[in-house]
């Protein structure tokens, strides 16, 4: 499970943020791979999840995807040129 899953099992972003205590923006940030947690709130996000996520299935995945963007806009501009 990466935390994309958990956060559509819970029910999606809104709720997440409300068992998070975190804005559903912040949520949405990570979500969408806008931005990574903290390592704090990583630490919460396990916790919480009750062990189904850990470091990896936390940041592995924002990561690669993050990763897949800055790719895809690389291709995008070399195609421009």
């Amino acid at each position: 499970m990466t935390i994309f899953d958990w956060i559509t099992e819970l029910g999606g972003i809104d709720k997440a943020a409300a068992l998070l205590k975190e804005s559903p923006r912040t949520v949405s940030s990570w979500y969408f791979a806008e931005k990574i947690p903290k390592p704090h709130t990583v630490q919460r996000i396990i916790v919480v999840s009750k062990g189904k996520l850990d470091w990896n299935r936390v940041y592995a995945p924002i990561l690669a995807k993050q990763a897949t963007k800055a790719s895809n806009n690389l291709i995008k501009r070399g195609e421009s040129e």
